[in-house]
């Protein structure tokens, strides 16, 4: 088990989706836990999730977008999906993880999510994650 550290106050938070989901590989693992971090620190200065859902984020957020994309994959096999309203980045930004040969196009209004969710698609390496203008 894995704890992320955010702030000056240096608040612990749990991570244990490398326990949940072994079968993701290092790589993925690596990269999601990427995204998390600075979740984590941007939500310090912009209201990305709520506060008192910070310390169970793993699976609030992250466990449910895995599950969730999954099940996307198995139903659906959509090659582009929009996510109109992406706020955050769940779940656009862990189905493109996920599913590289899809293309993934997110929608956000808010230039501070927008930009938020751009740098994290770019620190994680994600290369099928497409930001849409709503300007």
């Amino acid at each position: 088990m894995n704890y992320a550290k955010t702030g000056s106050d240096s608040k612990q938070f749990l991570w244990r989706i490398g326990d949940w989901f072994p079968e993701l590989g290092k790589d993925v693992l690596q990269k999601l836990k990427i995204f998390y971090s600075q979740l984590l620190a941007a939500n310090m200065v912009t209201n990305l999730i709520n506060v008192k859902a910070m310390a169970n984020s793993d699976l609030v957020h992250f466990a449910d977008c895995l599950l969730a994309s999954r099940i996307v994959s198995k139903v659906a096999g959509a090659a582009t999906i929009y996510d109109v309203g992406s706020g955050n980045g769940f779940p656009a930004l862990i189905y493109a993880l996920l599913n590289p040969s899809a293309k993934i196009y997110f929608v956000e209004s808010e230039d501070k999510k927008k930009k938020f969710v751009e740098n994290a698609s770019e620190m994680m390496g994600i290369k099928n994650f497409f930001s849409i203008s709503t300007n």
